[in-house]
């Protein structure tokens, strides 16, 4: 048997290794798996507005959130009728919501 060396692989998400510098672009790949339901609605409005399918998972994902903080801070009015009032500044809704 032949001595194999060691492999670097080179993938868009790989971490500094034995001091290589990082990729080529500042922003970081995230690799997500969709089901094929979503994945050709997602390519449809790519398509249709001409932009890629990163965009369009960008667009959609910042609507989400949006909306997960439109729906928390309603929810948060609906309480205020009852206690006192409480002042849940933007920082503070979005630790809440991340994980530590």
């Amino acid at each position: 048997m032949k001595k194999i060396d060691k492999v670097i692989h080179f993938c868009y998400n790989y971490k500094v290794i034995n001091k290589i510098k990082g990729m080529a672009t500042t922003k970081r790949r995230i690799p997500v798996t969709l089901p094929l339901d979503l994945e050709s609605i997602l390519e449809n409005f790519s398509r249709k507005n001409k932009i890629s399918l990163s965009q369009s998972i960008n667009i959609f994902l910042r609507e989400g959130l949006e909306n997960a903080e439109d729906n928390y801070l309603g929810a948060l009015a609906d309480d205020l009728g009852t206690r006192t009032k409480k002042f849940e500044s933007h920082e503070a809704f979005w630790k809440d919501v991340l994980p530590a």
